[in-house]
């Protein structure tokens, strides 16, 4: 739709059918050069490529079903490379509003009887501000190595290793600031506002970027199930944190591998992400220390 012009995708257009796309994204610091070859090709991505190629032409030839593309849009997202998951795009926000009737029910009312107002709003202020902080480090950081010779052009040979750099200071830079803000905050007041916060968010990017709504809601709906079946505040963290792990971190790669270390400014906040689900793990769990009755003032 948005490139008319000729594309991978230009013969299933011209037949009619739904679009398929190969390609190898690794090794960019090849791509339109003198090196673009296949000896700087992995022969094992090589080999799975054609495998892939040739499956993908033989269904083609042998099916019996209906290969024109639908009517309608659809949103599909891949499960660890081992299976695809498709649902009509129709369904994207009506699932989120679900997803957020039920994060109400569930975390609204203990937030209403706490009463504890200024702590929930500490804890969204933090969610607030972590987006954009990130861009802007991540932009200061890839422009002060840019054109370096760490980083001479976008993309080296050893970007894999800039990236997991940056990958370590967005993290860190993300857990310094949610101990900052969230330490004496009570850890099942912050977890009960950061999953309200997020369901809520899930409705507001399932409208904006559809095909990007599942990475909120997937660990959404992990801290409903999460919430419903775990007592311990931390151990409810660590399972949630450790699930969206997996989830987020293989894009993460993805995404370091085919925007190159020189785009901090988006690497950065989506590296935050991982972040996310950690912030109960930074606040208060001690009772006595959590109560404001008890927080000493600071010595002169």
């Amino acid at each position: 739709k948005s490139l008319p012009n000729g594309t991978d995708f230009t013969e299933f257009r011209q037949a009619g059918w739904r679009g398929l796309n190969f390609a190898i994204i690794d090794g960019a610091h090849h791509y339109h050069q003198p090196t673009d070859t296949l000896e700087n090709l992995d022969s094992r991505s090589l080999q799975h490529l054609g495998d892939t190629a040739l499956n993908v032409a033989r269904a083609i030839a042998e099916s019996d079903e209906d290969l024109s593309a639908p009517s309608s849009d659809a949103i599909f997202f891949d499960v660890l490379g081992q299976s695809v998951i498709c649902v009509p795009a129709s369904w994207n926000i009506p699932i989120r509003i679900v997803l957020l009737f039920v994060a109400v029910r569930i975390y609204g009312g203990p937030l209403l009887r706490d009463k504890r107002y200024r702590d929930v709003v500490r804890v969204w202020v933090t969610m607030a501000l972590l987006l954009p902080l990130m861009m802007g480090l991540g932009w200061v950081f890839s422009q002060s190595i840019y054109g370096s010779s760490l980083l001479p052009k976008a993309f080296v040979p050893h970007g894999h290793w800039i990236s997991l750099l940056e990958w370590i200071i967005s993290l860190a830079i993300c857990c310094g600031l949610m101990h900052g803000m969230l330490r004496r905050i009570d850890g099942q007041t912050v977890w009960w506002a950061l999953w309200l916060a997020h369901a809520a968010t899930c409705v507001v990017v399932s409208y904006f970027i559809p095909a990007f709504s599942y990475l909120l809601s997937v660990p959404a709906m992990f801290a409903i199930v999460a919430t419903l079946s775990i007592r311990s505040p931390l151990l409810r963290t660590a399972v949630v944190a450790c699930l969206c792990g997996v989830l987020l971190i293989p894009l993460h790669h993805l995404l370091a591998i085919a925007l190159g270390p020189a785009n901090g400014l988006l690497l950065f906040p989506a590296f935050s992400l991982l972040a996310m689900p950690l912030l109960p793990a930074f606040a208060c769990h001690s009772n006595f220390a959590c109560h404001p009755d008890n927080v000493q003032p600071a010595k002169t």
